[in-house]
């Protein structure tokens, strides 16, 4: 998404976009960008990235069907990429249920589904999509998404590909945290970066009892790749 959002400030003239993205708020750069290009062309712009299925998926996604049969995976991606390298590998989802459908999630969870669990919607879908601070602040405001994390994080959850700076969805499991210490720890595979150091990110990410998994590897693909056939051989953890 960051990506994408990078992308798009070429077609809009505007200093603050651009500090907006260095600052990591990117709930506010979509909302300008929203506004400057319009909602039909800033939707049509965002279905073209998003709903289309691309070429060949190429990467460290293709083992996640191999690392996690069993497992629902949670995404805040609006692409279909997760679902057809599932489905490329006949490990086919149960169903796919979005975050405002939090009644389903909370119903499904528990039972023999094996759920995608697509938190912010699709990019489509423009009156029930996240992406936009306006959007964030309608969803959060008219749906309980800190008890679907909750049902959630009675799980072991690992993030990949996820920079978990200033985002909602970590503020909101730093709540649900404080209140209940007893849920499990969760873990994120992180690549070391000069902006914080590795003590400030990990006391941050302990808040939401996150930990993180580090490499310092300039091959980001190759060492996720690496966690993950460890974790398809059962591995990861043995040491």
């Amino acid at each position: 998404m960051l990506f994408y959002l990078k992308s798009q400030t070429e077609r809009v003239s505007n200093e603050e976009i651009e500090q907006l993205i260095n600052e990591g708020q990117y709930e506010e750069v979509a909302q300008l960008l929203y506004e400057n290009l319009g909602h039909m062309r800033f939707n049509e712009l965002l279905e073209n990235e998003y709903s289309l299925d691309k070429e060949e998926i190429k990467g460290s996604v293709n083992f996640l069907p191999f690392a996690f049969k069993e497992s629902h995976i949670v995404t805040t991606n609006f692409d279909n990429v997760i679902k057809n390298v599932y489905e490329d590998n006949r490990f086919n989802f149960s169903d796919t249920i979005y975050g405002f459908d939090e009644d389903e999630i909370a119903k499904f969870l528990n039972d023999e589904y094996r759920l995608l669990i697509k938190l912010h919607g699709k990019a489509n879908y423009h009156r029930k999509r996240i992406l936009t601070k306006e959007e964030y602040e309608k969803f959060y405001s008219e749906h309980n998404l800190k008890l679907t994390l909750e049902k959630i994080m009675h799980n072991t959850l690992l993030f990949i590909g996820c920079s978990l700076n200033t985002d909602r969805t970590i503020k909101t499991m730093e709540e649900i945290i404080q209140e209940n210490h007893s849920l499990p720890k969760h873990y994120v595979f992180l690549q070391m970066n000069d902006i914080e150091t590795k003590e400030d990110i990990e006391e941050r990410l302990a808040k939401a009892n996150i930990f993180p998994v580090w490499y310092d590897d300039e091959e980001h693909d190759e060492s996720i790749e690496a966690f993950l056939l460890l974790l398809t051989e059962g591995t990861l953890y043995d040491n």
